[in-house]
């Protein structure tokens, strides 16, 4: 079976939008946007969840010199 994957939107040529409306964001969830910000060189990634009350909305930052990934606190992901 044959996939293909596109980020759901690209904003200012810097940042990626990736939409959901799932119960609870999986770390899958996370890891397709991280993926999508290594492979682009974005630096800014927002993943954001319509299904709750209010909607969801998580930040992360991505450093091309150490290729890992960082909250908005400046915890490293991977």
């Amino acid at each position: 079976m044959e996939s293909t994957y596109r980020v759901d939107y690209l904003c200012k040529d810097n940042i990626i939008v990736e939409c959901k409306a799932v119960d609870t964001l999986m770390p899958i969830h996370r890891s397709q946007l991280f993926n999508y910000m290594r492979l682009l060189k974005k630096s800014c990634g927002v993943l954001v969840n319509f299904t709750p009350r209010k909607a969801l909305v998580e930040r992360y930052f991505y450093d091309d010199e150490t290729m890992s990934v960082y909250t908005v606190d400046g915890i490293v992901i991977k």
